[in-house]
């Protein structure tokens, strides 16, 4: 059981005065990427399932909580139709998918970790190291079983 989470983001270029660093801007769950005067700002979690539909009230939540926290930056206005969106896999309890399937030998999953599959990465690879090589793991994975449900 997975189900798309659809975040959304925008880019802004040509900026004079771009942000410096990278940040999370952790209440409004918004992420900024800045790359000399090229900026991504991005967010959100709508469970919407296989949409191409723009929600531009979604695209606004994510301006609006930029300029709460950078309300110096000169950013236009979002165009709703250019927002850029991608599906985050998404399991039922939030937990990801870690583990070997028990009918198949040669079958082992690692997905579903949602909005933090990048953070993630290098634990789950270690897990899925583990797992293939049939070594204890790191850490106890039954919470994470593709059969759980």
């Amino acid at each position: 059981m997975l189900q798309p989470g659809k975040g959304y983001s925008m880019v802004y270029d040509g900026l004079q005065n771009n942000l410096i660093y990278p940040s999370i801007l952790v209440d409004d769950r918004v992420a900024t990427a800045p790359i000399d005067r090229w900026l991504r700002i991005g967010g959100t979690m709508e469970l919407s399932g296989h949409s191409e539909r723009v929600l531009p009230k979604r695209v606004m939540s994510i301006y609006n909580a930029f300029k709460k926290y950078y309300p110096k930056m000169n950013l236009p206005l979002p165009n709703a139709e250019k927002a850029w969106y991608g599906y985050r896999p998404v399991s039922p309890d939030g937990l990801p998918y870690i583990g070997r399937h028990s009918k198949y030998s040669n079958l082992t999953f690692a997905g579903g970790h949602a909005m933090m599959g990048v953070s993630c990465a290098t634990g789950t690879g270690l897990l899925l190291n583990e797992l293939i090589q049939h070594k204890p793991t790191s850490i106890d994975v039954k919470a994470f079983s593709p059969e759980r449900f």
